[in-house]
Formats: structure tokens, sequence, C-alpha cells
């Protein structure tokens, strides 16, 4: 099967924002991080125009309509849910949501109304950071100023280890028990996702081990998980899971100067989607830059900035969630104006 192609400004790509990220970025406003009541549903609802705007355009590396916010904003005030499931239970996921106003401003934390579609992610191992399921917010808040909620699985435990079949199928049980958690996060009066998540639009997405991790679970549960997103992946094949057919859609990404999955490496991931797909090599980009602030590999020479490959991350993958289960209340598909 061909792919499918995806929205594609040429002009506005060529002039992606330059520089590296600044976490501290994130929260201007007078109210400091941990001072945000979280669960109030006083806040005023707030689009923002600009955001409103991109999409109308379909802008999708600028961000989305929605203020953003996340259940550990800083660690002093972390409040991360954890699996209570039989599969995985006691894994930590790093929530990111759309708000209904911009919190360091209002100083409310509530979720903007939904219900909106659902993204579980997997992070990539590390051998020298292990603990990197937070250093993606980056591109999860991007997500989730298009109107998408975004739960990161936490699996430090399986960081810093040989990459085996069972570490991938770990993982990928991990993805399983955070989509369970969700459902009772969403069935829970007390949770400030109450009701806010469209379990009928879910994708599994993933870094590296984690891409693999994606692509496994969405095999595991075809009838719940309606797309793939593989950034960087690993070759399922060549750690044990055959070379099975991924019937729905899929996006995949390459970077031409990773070295951790030596590009052209992971192009054989290619081989596995059997359905409708979109494949993107960022020329020049390295294996760290799908991460905010992880460092690179000491052989990796990028030939783009972080900010530019996370800027071509965020337009691909935006417009796939678009795409296959429509970002906010469903209503932004092709054509938005």
């Amino acid at each position: 099967m061909r792919p499918r192609n995806l929205p594609l400004l040429l002009g506005a790509l060529g002039a992606l924002a330059c520089g590296e990220v600044d976490r501290g970025a994130r929260y201007p406003g007078p109210v400091a991080a941990c001072e945000v009541a979280r669960g109030s549903d006083q806040a005023p609802l707030e689009e923002l125009e600009d955001g409103v705007a991109h999409a109308r355009l379909g802008l999708f590396f600028k961000h989305g309509p929605y203020p953003t916010w996340n259940t550990a904003p800083a660690q002093a005030c972390a409040s991360n849910p954890v699996t209570s499931g039989e599969l995985a239970p006691g894994k930590e996921l790093y929530v990111t949501y759309p708000a209904r106003s911009s919190p360091t401003w209002t100083g409310e934390a509530a979720a903007a109304d939904g219900p909106f579609p659902v993204v579980v992610f997997s992070h990539a191992n590390n051998d020298t950071t292990c603990s990197i399921f937070e250093r993606y917010y980056g591109l999860q808040d991007h997500w989730a100023s298009w109107g998408v909620v975004v739960l990161s699985v936490d699996d430090t435990d399986l960081n810093c280890q040989r990459g085996t079949r069972q570490n991938i199928a770990d993982r990928r049980d991990a993805m399983l028990a955070a989509l369970d958690e969700a459902a009772l996060l969403n069935a829970d009066p007390d949770s400030e996702l109450f009701g806010r998540l469209d379990l009928e639009r879910v994708v599994f997405a993933g870094h590296s081990r984690g891409g693999g991790a994606a692509m496994t679970g969405a095999l595991t549960r075809p009838q719940v998980v309606d797309g793939v997103i593989a950034l960087q992946s690993i070759d399922l094949t060549s750690y044990g899971f055959g070379s099975p057919d991924i019937a729905m859609p899929a996006l995949g990404f390459t970077a031409s100067e990773d070295r951790d999955l030596e590009y052209p490496y992971v192009e054989v991931t290619e081989e596995l989607f059997a359905g409708p797909y979109t494949w993107v090599t960022i020329h020049g980009g390295v294996h760290a830059y799908t991460t905010s602030d992880v460092s690179k590999e000491s052989d990796e020479v990028p030939r783009v900035t972080r900010r530019q490959q996370l800027d071509v991350t965020q337009h691909y993958s935006t417009a796939f969630l678009a795409d296959v289960v429509g970002v906010a209340d469903g209503s932004m598909r092709p054509p938005y104006a």
C-alpha cells in the first residue's frame, strides 16, 4: 500500500523556529507552578486566539487552541497517578492535558471540558539517564495544546537494561495498564480527568524501544487502538516478534544522523505497516532530539537544532492525530477552515 500524504506546508516548515528548549519558559505568569490549584472548574474556559488560527490553517507545528497543564509541573508538587491493575501495577503516569485556562495566570489547573482523544506514550531506553518519562514535555505539551490527553508511562525500572523481547513486552504491558488506568480516571469523580477522556479515540505512541512497545500494544488491542506513532522505533523483527502486519493507520519517523538506531536501520519497521501509513525522515536529526532535554550521543552530529527537529515531529504527529482521531472534540479534521 502506498504511503498516505499528510498536509505539508513547505514555506512554514522552512521558517521553523531555531534554538533549544527552555523548560522554565513553559510557565510564564505570576502564579508559581506549585501554587496552582487542582480540580477546580471555576476558571473560565479560555481559547488561545493564535491557536484557533493555527488550527484553521493546519499549522500543526505551532501551538494549538488550548492552554495546557500536567500532573508534575515541578517535582515538589508532582501528583502523577499510578497504575493499579494486575497487568503492570505501580507504574507512574505523567499526564499532560488541555486546561480550561492558563494555570500560572489564573491559578486554576482544571482540565478543559472534552472529552478528548488519548495518546498513551512509551519512552526510549537510555543507558545513562534511566528516568526520562517526563522529558518529552515539549512534544506532549504540544499535543495537549491541540486537545489531546497524553499519558506517559514511567518505565525507569526497564531502562539501562539490555534490549530483549521481554523488555519490549514489559513496556507494552505497561502501556496497556496505562490505558486501563485511564478508564478508571475517567470514571472517578475525584479525578481531574473525570469525564474528560474519549476512550474510543486512542493512539499508542513511543520512541525507540517505546515505539516497539507501542506497535506491539496496538497489535494486542486492535479493537481499541486507532493508530500508532513510531518515533525512531526499534525493529520488532530483531526482537523476536516476527513480522506482524499493523493494519491500523501508522506514522513512522527516522532521523538521518541517528547513531543509536543507525539510519536507515529503522526503515525495516516500514515493512510492518500493512494499512495506511506515512513515513517521515528528518534529515539532519538525531535520536535524542525527540526528547526535550536528554543529551545526544557523543558520536551524533546533528545538522538541525533540537527545536527544529521537535517542530517537524510535532507538525506531522499532530496532523496524524487530527486525521486519525480528530483533535479537540473531534471536529478538527481536514479541512479545518
